[in-house]
């Protein structure tokens, strides 16, 4: 009889640790509840293509994205971009620059950037960061052969990831080439 009365308890102890093991995680994923993306990813910004895909890892849980428009003009240079806001909160911006013909993607780069990229391709076209990558275009203006270059910074966003902003800058990048700022001539 002893063995079937600690059978008994040792069975209801199990089922006690499992009931409280599930209301744990139905705890846990109820207070998780309000932790997804409520808004559409952009397949574009301002115009320009972005890998979808690549770009939805750098943008944060919540219900509303808004993405502006920015453009500045002055005589020493001629750039465009998107500001991404979720939730009211900066996370992400584009720049589309034209810069002189002998700049590179570096001294770009060193203008506009929060932190050192510390990825590079061979040829310098591209550098980035887990959280930041830069292009050099094939595009330049047909009267002084000014370069146009671009810019991904999502440093408003936790994520961080290398791999995934390589993609995203070098697919932003041959997007920009497809564009008409591509053929703007030095125009934005």
């Amino acid at each position: 009889m002893k063995s079937s009365s600690q059978a008994v308890a040792r069975s209801t102890a199990r089922r006690w640790a499992v009931i409280g093991a599930s209301v744990v995680m139905v705890t846990g994923l109820t207070g998780c509840g309000g932790k997804e993306r409520e808004y559409a990813v952009p397949k574009s910004l301002c115009g320009i293509a972005v890998p979808a895909d690549e770009l939805t890892p750098f943008l944060p849980v919540g219900k509303k994205i808004e993405v502006k428009e920015r453009d500045s003009k002055d005589e020493l240079s001629w750039k465009t971009g998107c500001l991404v806001f979720v939730d009211g909160k900066d996370v992400l911006a584009t720049t589309v620059e034209w810069n002189e013909p002998d700049t590179r993607t570096g001294d770009f780069a060193a203008g506009v950037s929060l932190e050192r990229p510390d990825h590079r391709t061979d040829d310098g076209r591209f550098l980035w960061s887990d959280r930041e990558g830069f292009g050099r275009t094939g595009c330049t203006a047909p009267d002084d052969g000014d370069r146009l270059f671009t810019a991904v910074r999502a440093y408003g966003s936790e994520h961080r990831d290398a791999d995934a902003m390589k993609r995203v800058i070098q697919a932003y990048t041959k997007a920009v080439e497809k564009s008409d700022a591509c053929g703007s001539g030095g125009e934005l």
